[in-house]
C-alpha cells in the first residue's frame, strides 16, 4: 500500500519542517550503523535489537534501563522496509503539522507519543500475554502515530491518494485523510485484540491517542473566514454545486467511529487492570545436563504461561513442571518424594512424567521457588500441525525462581485507560484545531 498526499490546498504553512528532517536523519543514521556487520542496508543486526530495543520487562527489574531503552528503541528499525514506510509516513504527516504548530511542539508531539506508545504496549501485556515482556520493540511507529493523530484532527478533508498493488497493478483511489487514518486507527486496535502478526499495535494505537489528546494543547487554529464569506461559500456550495471550501473539522459521522473506538480501548484497559491484579509474575532458571536458560512465567489461577524458551532441554523440562509450579496449599513449605508420577497434555498428546528424588520449596504465594531432581519423560514431535510422541528424555535440572514485582502494571493501566477517555475531549472540540484550508481555484471539489 502507497499514500500519496493529494496537494494543492493552502494551509497557511509557516514553518518549514526542520525537525522532522532532523529525525528522518537520525533514523537513517541509527539504520546504517545497527545493519552494518550483518547485512549491510537490508537489516539490522539481532545484537543491536536486542541490546537498543525496549523489553517491558525492563520497566519492573531495571527502570533507568527501561528509560534509556525507550530513547534508543524509537531510532532503531529492523530491516530497509521498515524505516522506510516509518519515514515516509513521517515526511507526509509530519513535515505538515510541523509547518503549522513549529519545531519545539512537534518535538514534544513526537516524543511524547513515543512514550504513549510504550505506555500502551505494557499495558496492553496482560491481554496481548506476558510472553511480550522479553521480547524486544523497535521502531519509531508509536510516534509517528501521535504524529497522525493530530494531523487527523488538524487536516481531515485534506486529500490523499491509496495505491494497493494487484498482481504488480496499481489500483489508486482518492480519500480524505479521516478516512484513511480513521481506518488505519479501527485496524491496529482490531488486529491488536486480536493478537494477529508480530506487530506491537497498541503501541501505534498510545502513539495515535496521544496525538489526539495534545493537538489542542500545542495548537489553536486562528485563520478563519469571516462569518459573512462562510455564508457565500455555503451558499454557492448548497445550491450551485461549487465547493470552494473544505469542512472545518471531523463530521460527526467519524467523531462517533473514534469515539467508539476510544472507549473499546478504554475498556480493554480497565479489563487489563483487573487481569494483571490476579496475575503473579516469576523470573526462572533452569539448568540441565543439556544447557541453562532464565526466563519469565505469568502465574494466575487459570494458566500458567513461560515466556519463550530456546534450550530444548530446559524447555521440555520446565513444560513438564508446570503442574507443579503454583499450589497454594504447599505454600511456605518443602516437599520431598523419592519418586513423583503423572503425566501432563502437550499439543493434545497425554505424555507420561516421573521425577526421582524430587525437592521442591514454596515461597508465600504458593509458587515454586527451588526444586530438583531427575525427569523422566518423553519428548514430542510436531510435524505439519499434528503431534507424536518422540523420543526418550532423562534430564536431571535444578530450578529456581524469584517473584518480580508488578502491581506497577496496573497503575499504567488505569492511566492508559484515562488518556483514552481525554482524548475522547480533544475529538469532540476538534474544531478549535482543524485548520482552514481552501483548494487552488474554485470548483466543484468531491471529497469523502
Amino acid at each position: 500500500m502507497v499514500v500519496i498526499p493529494g496537494g494543492g490546498e493552502f494551509v497557511g504553512k509557516r514553518y518549514k519542517p526542520l525537525v522532522i528532517m532532523s529525525i528522518i536523519v537520525v533514523n537513517v543514521i541509527v539504520f546504517i550503523y545497527t545493519s552494518i556487520g550483518y547485512i549491510p542496508l537490508l537489516y539490522s543486526s539481532q545484537e543491536s535489537i536486542e541490546s537498543l530495543g525496549f523489553k517491558p520487562i525492563y520497566f519492573f527489574t531495571d527502570p533507568v534501563k527501561a528509560l534509556l531503552s525507550i530513547l534508543t528503541s524509537m531510532f532503531v528499525h529492523a530491516d530497509i522496509l521498515h524505516i522506510f514506510f516509518n519515514m515516509y509516513f513521517l515526511w507526509i504527516f509530519g513535515s505538515r503539522v510541523e509547518g503549522i504548530i513549529g519545531h519545539g511542539k512537534i518535538v514534544a508531539l513526537y516524543f511524547l507519543s513515543g512514550l504513549a506508545a510504550v505506555l500502551f504496549h505494557i499495558a496492553f501485556t496482560p491481554i496481548g500475554g506476558y510472553d511480550s515482556l522479553t521480547i524486544p520493540a523497535v521502531g519509531a511507529s508509536g510516534a509517528i502515530s501521535g504524529v497522525l493523530g493530530a494531523y487527523l484532527l488538524m487536516f481531515p478533508y485534506t486529500r490523499l491518494s491509496m495505491c494497493l498493488f494487484y498482481f504488480f497493478m496499481p489500483l489508486c483511489f482518492n480519500l480524505s485523510a479521516s478516512a484513511f487514518l480513521i481506518f488505519w486507527f479501527a485496524e491496529q486496535v482490531i488486529y491488536g485484540y486480536f493478537r494477529l502478526g508480530g506487530v506491537a499495535y497498541f503501541a501505534h494505537v498510545g502513539g495515535f491517542v496521544m496525538g489526539l489528546f495534545l493537538i489542542p494543547y500545542l495548537y489553536r487554529a486562528r485563520a478563519r473566514p469571516p462569518a459573512y464569506l462562510e455564508n457565500v461559500l455555503r451558499y454557492l456550495h448548497e445550491y450551485l454545486g461549487i465547493q470552494v471550501m473544505k469542512p472545518k473539522a471531523l463530521g460527526r459521522t467519524a467523531k462517533i467511529i473514534l469515539i467508539v473506538l476510544l472507549l473499546l480501548i478504554t475498556g480493554g484497559f480497565l479489563y487489563s487492570t483487573f487481569i494483571s491484579s490476579n496475575t503473579m509474575v516469576y523470573q526462572a532458571r533452569v539448568l540441565t545436563d543439556g544447557g541453562a536458560e532464565t526466563f519469565y512465567i505469568s502465574i494466575n489461577p487459570l494458566e500458567i504461561t513461560p515466556t519463550p524458551i530456546m534450550t530444548e532441554k530446559v524447555r521440555i523440562v520446565t513444560n513438564r513442571l508446570i503442574p507443579l509450579i503454583y499450589n497454594e496449599t504447599l505454600s511456605l513449605s518443602t516437599v520431598k518424594w523419592p519418586r513423583l508420577d503423572y503425566t501432563i497434555s502437550i499439543y493434545g498428546v497425554q505424555v507420561p512424567v516421573t521425577i526421582i528424588n524430587y525437592t521442591g520449596l514454596y515461597d508465600e504465594h504458593g509458587v515454586l521457588v527451588n526444586a530438583s531432581g531427575v525427569m523422566h519423560t518423553i519428548s514430542v514431535r510436531v510435524s505439519e500441525g499434528a503431534a507424536t510422541m518422540g523420543e526418550e528424555l532423562i534430564a536431571s535440572f535444578i530450578y529456581k525462581s524469584s517473584y518480580i514485582d508488578t502491581s506497577p502494571l496496573a497503575g499504567l493501566c488505569v492511566i492508559a485507560a484515562a488518556l483514552s477517555i481525554f482524548a475522547i475531549s480533544s475529538i469532540i472540540k476538534s474544531e478549535e484545531v482543524a485548520v482552514y484550508t481552501v483548494p487552488p481555484f474554485p470548483g466543484t471539489y468531491p471529497y469523502l
